[in-house]
């Protein structure tokens, strides 16, 4: 497991074992054993999903020369490239604004709800920008909201999802003439 109780050298959890290896009545209690084990476990399983998006959206498209790291003693923390432990007030403000919408996004916001996020760009590099909606994308594929609308003034937050956009001074135009 890659987060969590169990450590990586204990992660061999057979899922079943034959009567050849063990006899039947050994075998049969085992894998009742094993199936009870996995069935307790099962709850975590959401749990380990959204740890698991979180850490690779920030390590995967987000923090340059630094990772972030969870461990039993300290929790979430980041750490540098030379391995120099890094505090959150230590993170640039885009990096600290990213941290906060994906957490709440992914660990606070509820299944089925209308998600409004209001001008994410700022602080934002441009890159982190062009990466915005696809990262939002794996969050609502993972929490199934019903919708999300983003208000923007950044053309690469947009990217090449045009679209999907909705122009509000445009429509209002058209709103206007129509009257």
């Amino acid at each position: 497991m890659k987060f969590g109780i169990i450590k990586s050298e204990d992660t061999f959890i057979p899922r079943k074992f034959s009567n050849a290896t063990l006899g039947k009545e050994y075998s049969t209690v085992l894998n009742l054993y094993i199936s009870d084990a996995l069935e307790k476990l099962s709850p975590y399983e959401e749990l380990f999903e959204k740890i698991n998006l979180f850490v690779n959206l920030l390590n995967e498209k987000m923090l340059a020369f630094k990772e972030i790291k969870i461990s039993n003693e300290h929790g979430f923390y980041f750490q540098s490239d030379n391995g120099e432990r890094i505090s959150l007030s230590n993170l640039s403000s885009g990096e600290q604004n990213q941290i906060v919408i994906y957490f709440d996004l992914i660990f606070k916001a509820k299944q089925n709800s209308v998600i409004l996020i209001d001008e994410p760009e700022i602080s934002l590099h441009v890159a982190w920008q062009k990466e915005f909606l696809d990262s939002i994308a794996r969050i609502q594929k993972l929490n199934e909201f019903s919708k999300i609308i983003i208000a923007t003034h950044s053309p690469q937050i947009v990217n090449n999802n045009w679209d999907i956009t909705y122009d509000l001074f445009e429509n209002n135009n058209k709103n206007m003439e129509g009257q």
